[in-house]
Formats: C-alpha cells, structure tokens, sequence
C-alpha cells in the first residue's frame, strides 16, 4: 500500500447572499433603539426558537395600540440569528457569538409576526406573534391550586415540607434531590429555576446528571378535573415526569424537560380518571455521557419538578408548558464497537456479498472527521474538527482538511 497524503489549511470563507435577501439598510436594517420605549420583552435566540425569560417558546409579544415596545435579543448559541417584523419591515443587526445582542424598537399599530431572516431558521421554528391590545394589558394570574390528599392528609406533592416524605426514590439520582436555593447549587450560577413556594426537586442538576433513578409518590385519588406541576430539565425520552393509573400502571401523561432550567407549569386534564388513584413518578435513566470522546457530555441528562397540584377548572399560565413545544431527544446510541481499533473495526463490518473492506487511513492518521467528500479523481477529503465549533482567535484555528490517495490502486 502506498497511501499518500496531502494537508491543506482552511483559510477562506465564502459569503453568498441570494438576491431575495437583499435590501436597503437605511429602508430595513435598524439599529438598537436608543430612545425611550414602554415595553421591553428579551427574548434568547436559539434554533429551537425564541425563548422568553420565563421559558416559553416563542411567546407572543403583547403590547398596547401606540406603545413603543423594545426587543431585545441575545445569541443562545454560536450560529447566526437576527430578529425581524414582517408588516412593519424591521430588522435587527445579524449576531454571530454566543452571547451577542440586539433589538428593534417598534410602535405597537397593528398585529404582526417576529421571525428569523436567516435562511430556513423560520422554518426551523424561530417565529412568533406580535398581538397588539386595546386598552390596558392584564397580568394572567392562574388560580391557587389544591392539594392533593390521602386520608384526609395533605400530601407533600409540592416537597414545602423540605423532605421526600410521601415519595419513595431508587437509584442514586434522587439520594438528595430538595433543594431550596435560587440559583441551585446543583446548576450553573447563571441558571434560574423559579420555583414555587419554598423547594423543588432535582435529579442531580448540570452538576450532578450522570446519577440515574425514579422518585415515585403514593398512590393518591384524582379529586378534581386538572391538574397542574413544574417541571424543567433534558428534553430527553429518559428524563420525564409520568403520571400513571394505579391499578393497571399504565402511563396516562409524560412530559420532559425542554433542555432549560427554568420551571415551566404544565396542565393536564384528569377528567376521564375521577375517583380513580394515580401516582406521580420522576424517571431519570439517562447519564448523559457521551459515547464519543471529542462531543461533550449532555448536563440537561436530568430532570426539575415541583408543585404538583388540583384545579376545578382549567388554569391558564402565560409561560404553559405542553407536550407539542418540546422537540424530544432519543436516548444516546451506545455506539457499537466504540473503542476498536481501525483494523478491528473493519473486520467488524458486515458488508453485502460480493463487497469486501479494507482500512484506508486511521489514527493518528486521521483525528476527529466530521466530513467527507470524493472528488473526480477518486480521492477521499476529508474535514477534521480541532477547534469547531468553538471560534478560535484570527490564525490560531487548528481545523484541517487532508486528502487522501489511492497511489497504487490496492483499494487503500
């Protein structure tokens, strides 16, 4: 085999903007306002969309008829995002690094929609509604629920007696789950939980996700029509809240996490199951240890609850939380043969009849690809991540992509 390899350094970037997307700055681009405004909202741009500071997807922007309202946007990520107006054709300055900002100022005359300029991240998901009111704007207050009983004793659904009493936990995730503190000392300090009253529980937080296990309440009769409770964490399959039938343990309602800290309520309607005893459990089986060592672990690998309680009628929360706003991970592959060697990974292949493997190019020949390629001659590029996706300072990047070469037509 002769394998020859040629190294070639990714110095430049090529912009392409489509004719649809271009425009007159000084007719459509605004910059931050810097004048006075009446409403403010700040919104964090992500590919899941627009997150308000109360963890609602995409909330819509309400304002009064001749307001002057402010948004604010910050980049969630590092991958660009923007904010525009479609009626009243404003836009925000594009952000690039995580962290980055940017605002319109508009005057609230009519309904409109905010959306993301960036090709396809409005399909993605990053669009809202703007809704413009008479009169002015009422504060949603959802109705105080009741508590949950069982011969005739409160149960601590809501955890306000600072213990797991009425619950009972496997595994490790929930050995010391209350917690009363605002940022967690279970999260990063940047984190907001917003819990009610004065806990809530965590199945080991971003600090301590790689614990598993259940938390499970008593059992307990449905008294009334809806129920309510909070929850945040890993819009994981394995990190959710259920809520089961007791006599048969069919799982009548889940829900995850969003991949957020903040405590969200979610409503559930218990209608069909009056007299009928439920029970909530807490199901945290995911680690969140990644399978492959250059992609970090998942630290939203657990899950956030409080406040489980009963509504005679329906309650409405502005930042409600349902099952159709979360888009839900899988649990992470175990990566079949992770750890072999490149001979032994070939020879662990199971190709079609009449096709055969051979190893080509392996490590240290070939370090963390995230691309490939064939050109016309037969040869194989290929795109290494050595700093992607994080941004390296100008001439410090160490991404490469090398090229190799079938020199004497063995097949390697």
């Amino acid at each position: 085999m002769n394998l020859k390899r040629l190294l070639t350094t990714l110095l430049v970037a090529i912009i392409f903007i489509p004719g649809s997307y271009a425009y007159s700055e000084a007719a459509y681009f605004q910059q931050p306002g810097t004048g006075k405004y009446d409403r403010e909202y700040t919104l964090e741009a992500t590919m899941l969309g627009y997150i308000g500071s109360d963890g609602k997807r995409n909330p819509v922007i309400k304002a009064s008829r001749g307001e002057m309202v402010r948004i604010k946007i910050v980049n969630g990520e590092l991958m660009t995002h923007d904010i525009a107006l479609e009626k009243a054709a404003i836009k925000s300055k594009v952000l690039v690094e995580k962290g980055d900002t940017a605002s319109i100022v508009f005057k609230a005359d009519k309904n409109d929609v905010y959306y993301c300029t960036v090709p396809g991240h409005r399909m993605a998901g990053m669009v809202g509604k703007v809704e413009v009111v008479e009169g002015p704007i009422k504060k949603e207050v959802a109705a105080a629920g009741i508590l949950a009983k069982k011969g005739g004793k409160a149960l601590n659904l809501n955890f306000e007696k600072g213990t797991l009493e009425d619950w009972k936990a496997t595994g490790d995730a929930f050995t010391d789950p209350v917690v009363s503190e605002d940022p967690s000392p279970m999260h990063e300090k940047d984190m907001k939980i917003g819990f009610v009253g004065k806990y809530f529980i965590s199945s080991g937080g971003t600090k301590n996700y790689k614990r598993t296990g259940t938390l499970t309440s008593v059992p307990f009769t449905v008294t009334q029509p809806f129920a309510s409770f909070q929850v945040s964490g890993g819009a994981l399959h394995d990190t959710r809240v259920e809520l089961v039938q007791a006599d048969n343990n069919k799982v009548i309602f889940q829900i995850t996490g969003t991949g957020r800290a903040n405590l969200q309520p979610v409503v559930v309607d218990l209608a069909a199951y009056a007299n009928k005893e439920i029970f909530i459990r807490i199901v945290d089986s995911e680690t969140g240890i990644s399978q492959i060592p250059y992609i970090g672990d998942d630290k939203w690998a657990h899950i956030n609850f409080d406040d489980f309680v009963f509504h005679a009628t329906r309650p409405n929360f502005p930042n409600e939380l349902k099952p159709s706003d979360i888009i839900i991970l899988p649990p992470l592959d175990a990566v079949l043969n992770a750890g072999l060697s490149g001979a032994e990974a070939a020879k662990a292949m199971s190709p079609k009849n009449g096709f055969t493997v051979k190893l080509a190019a392996a490590e240290p020949d070939i370090v963390r690809p995230i691309s490939f390629t064939i050109d016309h001659r037969g040869r194989l590029w290929v795109a290494e991540a050595h700093t992607y996706p994080t941004r390296a300072a100008e001439g410090q990047g160490k991404d490469r992509i090398l090229i190799f070469e079938d020199t004497n037509g063995d097949g390697s």
